[in-house]
């Protein structure tokens, strides 16, 4: 099953990506270094490029029979992980010197916004899923997807503190290239939703693999 897959791929890089973030965060000299620079927005676009393709395929195979609501929600997932993915593309842009995109993402409000706008489409859509959960799903399920909500609503709060913060200073900043203090003292926030994103993938995964062993037999 290629969903199977995909959501293994995206945990591998899940991990790459925050463990990355986290360690720059603390040691910032590593990002001297031009080449681990370039190597990490790889990783973070390979990641938001994983995640894009995860919803994609969950909407065409897990979601196919599905009621109509969880596939309008797995679109709009859809749609928000693409335009975070076009942000991802452009740095990737701006560090191999080449213009991706940057007509488009310079407006700093809109740069902004568009995680501001994928984290509550993420929320409707763990939300809508949970909710729509058959009795075998729930035991196997139930506390992943609440991690998953806990998760998204953490990291759609952290995009609002980026947003708001537009307007104390003039240049657009993610929360890990703001002042030391506010970079530092967000680390436990960040950590803890992607533990419990981490939480739902792994156990969506080992769902999805339990559900091939049954087929199976």
């Amino acid at each position: 099953m290629i969903l199977k897959k995909i959501t293994y791929l995206l945990i591998v890089s899940f991990v790459a990506s925050y463990s990355i973030r986290a360690i720059g965060t603390f040691f910032p000299v590593i990002f001297n270094d031009s080449s681990v620079v370039r190597i990490t927005i790889i990783i973070h676009a390979f990641s938001m490029l994983l995640q894009l393709i995860f919803f994609i395929f969950f909407l065409a195979s897990f979601a196919k029979n599905r009621e109509p609501a969880l596939k309008v929600v797995s679109f709009l997932a859809i749609l928000g992980s693409m335009a975070v993915f076009l942000i991802y593309i452009k740095n990737v842009g701006i560090v191999f010197n080449v213009e991706i995109l940057q007509l488009f993402l310079i407006n700093k409000y809109l740069h902004a916004s568009i995680p501001v706008v994928n984290s509550i489409f993420h929320l409707l859509f763990f939300i809508v899923f949970k909710n729509g959960l058959t009795d075998d799903e729930q035991i196997n399920l139930a506390r992943p997807m609440l991690a998953a909500i806990l998760g998204v609503g953490t990291f759609l709060f952290l995009h609002l503190v980026v947003f708001l913060k537009l307007f104390q200073f003039p240049m657009f900043a993610w929360l890990e290239q703001m002042p030391r203090l506010v970079a530092v003292y967000t680390i436990p926030l960040i950590g803890l939703a992607a533990i419990l994103m981490l939480y739902f993938y792994i156990s969506f995964y080992q769902y999805i693999d339990s559900l091939n062993l049954r087929k199976q037999k």
